[in-house]
């Protein structure tokens, strides 16, 4: 594949997540898409040797966009309720903690999640 765009520098403390490592409250992460995980792997590969080397510039078309995700219903439609579900969940159960009054010995464990 053909790199082109702006340049990047290896940066000392930065650290790339691989798949199969926890977070920073220790609860696995959730593995990263195949393209994702060959990005991180070839970013690695040059961070790793000390080089660096132009990035593909990402092109925004927002009227392509619109076009393609409004033809995708749902498709969108799926994925919003994927990324909303589990935050409306989780707040319901600190929703629930809260009146019932046992927030403070529940805090813990919300914090994992």
């Amino acid at each position: 594949r053909s790199l082109a765009g702006s340049s990047m520098q290896r940066r000392p403390g930065h650290a790339i997540a691989v798949r199969g490592s926890a977070g920073a409250n220790g609860v696995p992460l959730a593995g990263p898409s195949k393209r994702l995980q060959y990005a991180r792997d070839q970013v690695h590969g040059v961070v790793a040797a000390g080089t660096s080397t132009r990035l593909p510039a990402v092109q925004y078309e927002p009227v392509r966009a619109a076009a393609r995700f409004s033809a995708r219903p749902l498709e969108v439609s799926r994925r919003q309720l994927a990324l909303v579900a589990p935050l409306v969940s989780f707040v319901g159960r600190v929703v629930v903690d809260l009146q019932m009054g046992r927030e403070k010995t529940y805090r813990p464990r919300r914090a994992v999640e």
